[in-house]
């Protein structure tokens, strides 16, 4: 049986630009120990840090290695995720402008986290 899922948080790592792609890992965890179970999440773009605003041209955001897209409800900008069964998750953002973007994750519990701001150079 997996672990319940009010508190689980996220941990993100940005990583630097290359060919227009940027991926965030995500990796779930509680109790900073990582969850032992594939969790579903909700991820979506914005243009503020608190997620309220989504991005008005995000370019692509898709499952990068870690990770199955399950869903699109808003061609990229709003994807459904399963994460592996260690609960990481790569996503990458593609762009070809110089605007950052912040990936949301709504966790399983319903709670939302911001990963750092995407930076396109």
């Amino acid at each position: 049986m997996g672990q319940p899922p009010d508190q689980i948080t996220a941990e993100f790592t940005v990583g630097t630009e290359a060919g227009n792609v940027i991926i965030v890992a995500v990796a779930l965890k509680k109790y900073n120990v990582p969850v032992d179970c594939r969790h579903l999440v909700f991820a979506w773009l914005s243009s503020d840090a608190t997620g309220d605003t989504l991005a008005a041209d995000p370019g692509t955001l898709a499952a990068g290695t870690n990770g199955t897209q399950i869903a699109e409800p808003v061609d990229d900008i709003v994807q459904m995720f399963l994460t592996e069964a260690n609960g990481t998750l790569d996503v990458a953002i593609t762009h070809a402008s110089t605007t950052g973007f912040y990936l949301n994750i709504a966790l399983p519990g319903g709670r939302v986290v911001t990963a750092p701001i995407a930076q396109f150079a």
